[in-house]
C-alpha cells in the first residue's frame, strides 16, 4: 500500500522538526575561573558568585590556580586552596588537580 502526498510540505515538516529539536539541544560549555595564590576574600566571593551563576546555567566549571615567582614552592598551599574553593562551591573534582607549568587546573562537577 502507498501513500501519496506532497514532497514539498514532507519536506518542510521534517526540517521543521529539526530545527524545533536543535533549539533544544544545549551546549555544555566549560567556563574558567581563574585565582592566584593571594586572591582576597572580596575577590574570592565574587568569584564564587560569578561560578554560581554558571552553574545555574547549565555549564562547567574549571579553577585555574596561577603561582607567581616564589609561589611555586608553596605548591602544597595552593592545592589546599583549591580545595577550600570547591568544598566553598560544593563540589567535587571531576578530575585531579593538575599542573601546566605555572599552573594548577581542576575541573569540577556536581556533589551527588
Amino acid at each position: 500500500m502507498a501513500k501519496i502526498l506532497d514532497y514539498g510540505k514532507f519536506k518542510y515538516e521534517q526540517e521543521r522538526q529539526e530545527r524545533k529539536n536543535r533549539s533544544k539541544r544545549t551546549t555544555q560549555e566549560v567556563k574558567e575561573i581563574r585565582l592566584t595564590y593571594t586572591t582576597g576574600a572580596g575577590d574570592l566571593d565574587t568569584k564564587l558568585k560569578q561560578a554560581r551563576k554558571f552553574l545555574e546555567e547549565g555549564h562547567r566549571i574549571k579553577l585555574r590556580m596561577k603561582l607567581v615567582g616564589r609561589e611555586m614552592a608553596f605548591k602544597d598551599r595552593a592545592l589546599i586552596e583549591l580545595a577550600r574553593v570547591r568544598d566553598l562551591l560544593e563540589m567535587d573534582y571531576d578530575t585531579p588537580p593538575a599542573i601546566q607549568g605555572r599552573q594548577f587546573s581542576v575541573l569540577l562537577k556536581e556533589r551527588k
